[in-house]
Parts: structure tokens; sequence; C-alpha cells
């Protein structure tokens, strides 16, 4: 949760220090949300939930899905088309790991992708999106891995693809919870 990551800049705690508030004690921001009846604006359709929960406080407000795209849609790159055709005609199931801005480094991320390459049944292709972040340095042998991956067309690493195209095509999505991914992922 955004108030539990003492080192982010955008914590709640950093924020309220920012505007001179006091610092809440960590997992204290909803319990004074609900004390003080403020709206929890949820941009995800009910239907999504078969109805808004029961145990949801009464001044949450479920609203329309959010999709975070502009006036065209951008095509899914070539790149990724190729990857899933191929995969799909060898049998292999397309999976999706996205974690977008969350702080999961590349050695990580790689490392998880290749365990699921390596351990799943049915055997899986894998594109592991690592977003715009500056490219991060692993060890040789984890990089000798994941080659080996990519050279057989299990792994492709990736940085940014319109999930409005690329979800649906998917056999499992592994994403990190973000909103527009969330509603793009039950669009799909």
């Amino acid at each position: 949760v955004m108030e539990a990551l003492p080192l982010n800049p955008s914590s709640l705690s950093n924020l309220r220090k920012r505007r001179g508030l006091d610092p809440l004690p960590a997992g204290e921001s909803w319990k004074l949300l609900v004390a003080k009846n403020a709206p929890v604006v949820v941009p995800i359709h009910e239907v999504a939930f078969n109805g808004k929960p029961a145990d949801w406080e009464d001044n949450t407000v479920l609203t329309e899905f959010i999709f975070l795209r502009g006036e065209t849609v951008q095509k899914l790159d070539k790149l990724y088309t190729d990857f899933i055709s191929k995969a799909k005609a060898s049998g292999h199931p397309v999976v999706l790991m996205a974690f977008s801005s969350m702080p999961v480094s590349r050695g990580d991320i790689l490392n998880t992708a290749s365990m699921m390459v390596e351990k799943c049944q049915p055997q899986p292709a894998v594109i592991a999106m690592m977003g715009n972040r500056p490219k991060e340095s692993v060890s040789s042998s984890l990089e000798d891995r994941a080659a080996r991956h990519k050279a057989k067309g299990l792994l492709l690493e990736g940085t940014v693809a319109p999930f409005g195209e690329l979800l649906p095509l998917m056999d499992v999505n592994i994403i990190h919870g973000g909103l527009g991914t969330t509603a793009e992922a039950m669009r799909a």
C-alpha cells in the first residue's frame, strides 16, 4: 500500500509532511477515511463484482471502468504479435507478466519468468514487461538463462504495449493491480 513504502517520495506520510500535516501511523489511513465517511470512488463498474460487495462501506461509490487511452488506440507492435503467434502455433500458452511502475527489479522479473518457463506445465511462453525503466544489469548466469529462453521463443522482454490490445491475446495475465491495467484486464 502506498502508505507503507517509507522510501517512496509519494508515500502518504511523505505527502502529508510536505503539506505540513502530521504523518499517519502505518495502516491507519483506511480507518480514518471510514471514520470521516470520506467518499471512496472506485472507477470499476459494479458488474465486475456482481453488484457492490456487501461488506464495502456506504461511502464507497462504484463508477464506470477507467480506460487510460488517448484519442486513437495504439496498435500492438509486430514484435509482440509475432511472439504470440509463434508461441500459440507451438502449443505454448502465453503469459503476460507486467508490473508497470512498481519497484520490481529486472532481475526478479527475469528470474520469475524463467522459473515459469522451466517449471510450468504446459510450458508457457512469457512476455515479461519491464516498462520504461533503465535497463538494470543482472548476473551473467541469469542473463544467459534468459537468453536461452528467448532463443527458443519462450521469453520476450518487452518495454511498453497497449494493454487494451495485448491482454485479450493472453492466456494468463499477471499484473500489479493498478487501476488502468486492472480495468483493461477485466475488459479483456
